[in-house]
C-alpha cells in the first residue's frame, strides 16, 4: 500500500522527531498554498509571488508550468513533509462534498534538489441538484516531477443523489494508493486515472500521477494527471451556475447527467455513478507516501489543499546515511562532533548505536554492523580508529546476499546517554535515520496490473529500466 520502495528515487528516506526544548532545535516551516486561486487551473508566477511576499517563501518559488510550484532544497538533511488534498464541491440540495486526505512523512533531501509541488484546489460547487466538481490532489515530487514523494488525494464532488454517510465515506480522499471498485465500476489502475461509469453517461474520471482520467467521447470533463499538468476537468455547463468544474490537481468535472466529479490523487477516483436512478458523487482520489515515520488519514480536509515542509537548522541530530557503491560500508553524518561521554571526550563505539535491518522483500537477507571507524579509508582493516569528535562515522557492514536497493537499515542512538556533542548535550533516542542499500541486483518485475476498461497493462519494475547497458534506450515489446 503506502510503504512501497521504488529504487529509482534519488533520495534516501529518513525520519525523526526532535523536541525543540530538549535538544535545542530550531525548525523552519514553509507553508505552500493555492495562492488564493480557485477552479481548474493553478496559480501563475505573479499570483504565487504576491501570495508569498513577506513570508519564508518570499522569492523562493518558481513557476515554469502553471500551477506547479518549484522550490529548491537549501541544505542536505531531514525534512518533514505534510500534505492535504482538496475538498470536493457541493451542491445546494445535499451539500455533501467529500473531504481530502492528509499524509505526512520524513525524507532525507539533498541540497540543490528541485521539489515540484502542486497544491490541490476545491472542486467547484454546483447549482441546484447538478453535479459538483471533484477536489484536486496535492502532489510533491522530485527529479523534474517524475518521482513522487508524497501525495494526498482530493475528495469526490457531490452528485444529485449523494445524501448518505456511506456515499461520503466512499467519496473521501483515501490515504491508500490503491482504490477499490466504486459502485461496480472497475477499480482504477494504481497511479493512473479513474474509470468512467459508461461511454454514454458524460461521466469522467479524475487524474492520477501518471495518467489522465477516462473520458466519454470528445468531452473534456476528465482530470489531467500530475505529469500532464494537473488541470481539473471541465463541467457540462461551466460558468452557468449548474455543474462545477474539477479542482486543479486532477479533479474531474460535474456532468450533465448530474454525476459528481471524482477526486484527483496518486490514483484518480472513478466517476460518479447512476445508482438505480440516483446520481451519485465521484470517488475520492488515492494517496501516496514514500517517507518514514508516516501519519496518514482519509477524508479530513474541508478546504483547499496545502503542503508544509519543515526542516531543522540547528541542534544535534543525524544528518543522513550514505552507502558505498558495493555496500561494504555506510557513512553516517552527524550535525556536530560526537563523543560517548558528556564531558566532550571519548570515542564512539558500535554499542552506542541501535542498528536495525529490514529486508522489505529484497534478496539480501541480512545486514550486520562489523565495526565503526574514521572515514579515511574504504578498507575496514586500514581505516583509522575513532578518537572522539568525528562528524562522519564510517560503518563497515556484513551483507548476506545481493541487495536490490529495497533493503533498509535504520540507525539511532542506543540510549539517551550514548552520544553527546562537545557541550554535553545528548542525542535523543527518537533521532534516527533510515537508508536503502545500494542496488546491485539490476531491475526485475515486481508486479503487473491489468485495467480492462482502458486496455492498459501496467508493469512495475524494481528500478528504472532500459534496453541497453548504457542507461538509455526505451524498452520494446520484443
Amino acid at each position: 500500500m503506502n510503504n512501497k520502495f521504488k529504487n529509482y528515487f534519488f533520495i534516501i528516506f529518513a525520519g525523526f522527531l526532535l523536541p525543540a526544548a530538549a535538544y535545542a532545535q530550531t525548525a523552519t516551516t514553509l507553508n505552500f498554498t493555492n495562492a488564493g486561486v480557485t477552479g481548474r487551473t493553478g496559480p501563475t508566477q505573479a499570483q504565487v509571488t504576491a501570495a508569498y511576499d513577506g513570508t519564508t517563501l518570499d522569492d523562493a518559488v518558481t513557476i515554469n508550468t502553471q500551477g506547479i510550484q518549484e522550490w529548491t532544497v537549501p541544505t542536505s538533511g531531514m525534512y518533514t513533509i505534510e500534505v492535504w488534498g482538496a475538498k470536493g464541491g457541493t451542491q445546494t440540495e445535499y451539500n455533501y462534498g467529500a473531504r481530502g486526505a492528509r499524509m505526512k512523512g520524513d525524507f532525507y533531501l539533498v541540497a540543490g534538489t528541485v521539489v515540484h509541488l502542486l497544491i490541490g484546489q476545491m472542486g467547484q460547487n454546483a447549482g441546484g441538484d447538478d453535479g459538483a466538481g471533484g477536489g484536486g490532489g496535492t502532489f510533491v515530487a522530485i527529479n523534474n516531477g517524475n518521482t513522487p514523494l508524497i501525495i494526498a488525494g482530493g475528495g469526490g464532488g457531490d452528485g444529485a443523489e449523494l445524501g448518505s454517510s456511506e456515499d461520503m465515506a466512499l467519496g473521501s480522499g483515501s490515504s491508500d494508493e490503491d482504490l477499490p471498485s466504486y459502485w461496480g465500476i472497475t477499480a482504477p489502475t494504481t497511479g493512473y486515472g479513474g474509470n468512467c461509469y459508461n461511454t454514454g453517461s458524460y461521466s469522467a474520471g479524475a487524474g492520477g500521477f501518471y495518467g489522465n482520467g477516462c473520458t466519454t467521447g470528445s468531452y473534456d470533463y476528465f482530470g489531467y494527471s500530475f505529469s500532464n499538468g494537473g488541470i481539473g476537468g471541465n463541467a457540462y455547463y461551466p460558468g452557468q451556475g449548474n455543474d462545477g468544474v474539477g479542482g486543479f490537481g486532477g479533479g474531474s468535472g460535474g456532468t450533465g447527467n448530474e454525476f459528481g466529479g471524482a477526486g484527483g490523487g496518486y490514483t484518480g477516483g472513478n466517476s460518479g455513478y447512476n445508482n438505480d436512478g440516483g446520481k451519485d458523487g465521484g470517488q475520492g482520489g488515492g494517496s501516496y507516501n514514500s517517507g518514514a515515520n508516516q501519519s496518514n488519514e482519509s477524508g479530513v480536509n474541508n478546504s483547499h489543499g496545502k503542503a508544509t515542509i519543515t526542516y531543522w537548522t540547528s541542534g544535534f541530530y543525524i544528518v543522513g546515511l550514505t552507502f558505498a557503491a558495493n555496500n561494504s560500508y555506510a557513512d553516517l553524518t552527524l550535525s556536530a562532533a560526537a563523543y560517548n561521554t558528556n564531558s566532550g571526550s571519548g570515542a564512539l563505539e558500535a554499542s552506542d548505536f541501535s542498528f536495525t535491518f529490514t529486508q522489505n522483500g529484497g534478496p539480501a537477507s541480512n545486514v550486520t554492523l562489523s565495526s565503526i571507524k574514521k572515514n579515511n579509508n574504504t578498507a575496514e582493516g586500514s581505516a583509522g580508529a575513532l578518537t572522539g569528535g568525528e562528524t562522519v562515522i564510517r560503518m563497515f557492514l556484513d551483507v548476506t546476499g545481493t541487495a536490490a536497493g529495497m533493503e533498509q537499515v535504520s540507525i539511532a542512538p542506543a540510549s539517551s546517554t550514548s552520544i553527546y556533542n562537545a557541550s554535553g548535550t545528548a542525542m535523543g533516542t527518537n533521532v534516527y535515520t533510515v537508508g536503502l542499500l545500494t542496488d546491485l541486483a539490476g531491475p526485475y518485475i515486481t508486479g503487473t496490473t491489468l485495467n480492462q476498461l482502458q486496455g492498459i497493462v501496467a508493469v512495475t519494475f524494481s528500478e528504472a529500466a532500459y534496453n541497453t547497458n548504457g542507461g538509455s534506450g526505451a524498452l520494446e515489446g520484443s
